[in-house]
């Protein structure tokens, strides 16, 4: 979403007749600075375009894009995320039990408030409802340093979680493959990778020990 342009209505002035326009709250770059401002942030536009393609065109031939690729459907492991946002953690706990409420076997939890004490109780607390057999994941989007990493990273390693995602900065390589280095717990790396050009580096320096490519 762009800024508003010079003379463009602001938040609160109004245009004829009807209520105020609501503030403007969702710039990327008023949202998540580091991260908008980063390569990351275009390099998942042809990402998606990439998807949307791959899926147009397997509509318009009326198959499942497997097939069409010369696949066989077949059962594929998923986890839900499709929630367990930063919230109170009795409410994610609620909301852990219903998004396995479709089959699945394996929930990723949305970490990284103020504090360490405020993470524990949010696992805690939807461990304390879903079974032991469930895979619980956790991610804290890039929102800590590279100490507070590891040092969360390790307070969490008793806490029976399956990976922990994008704990730092998804481009800064070394500081990546000092908290993998240092945790138990395999780390996820970030979704989006750079170009093909930085390959070697990034493999030389195990930057986590699970990937997660886009699409």
């Amino acid at each position: 979403m762009s800024r508003p342009r010079a003379g463009a209505l602001q938040p609160g002035e109004k245009e004829g007749r009807g209520s105020a326009l609501t503030p403007h709250r969702h710039h990327p770059g008023d949202v998540l600075p580091g991260l908008a401002r980063s390569e990351k942030a275009l390099q998942l536009v042809p990402a998606e375009v990439r998807a949307a393609c791959w899926d147009a065109s397997a509509i318009a031939a009326g198959l499942p894009l497997v097939r069409m690729l010369g696949g066989v459907p077949k059962p594929v492991p998923a986890y839900n995320s499709n929630g367990l946002g930063l919230m109170a953690p009795e409410a994610a706990a609620d909301e852990a039990e219903a998004l396995l409420e479709g089959g699945f076997r394996a929930i990723k939890l949305r970490l990284g408030y103020p504090g360490l004490d405020a993470d524990l109780a949010a696992v805690r607390a939807v461990r304390r409802r879903v079974s032991g057999n469930i895979l619980l994941m956790v991610d804290f989007n890039q929102a800590l340093t590279v100490a507070e990493a590891i040092r969360r990273g390790r307070a969490l390693e008793g806490e029976g979680i399956y990976w922990i995602e994008e704990p730092i900065r998804h481009d800064d390589y070394p500081g990546n493959a000092e908290v993998a280095g240092a945790l138990a717990t395999p780390c996820r790396s970030a979704r989006t990778f750079p170009a093909r050009r930085r390959w070697p580096r990034r493999s030389a320096q195990r930057l986590a020990t699970t990937l997660g490519p886009a699409p």
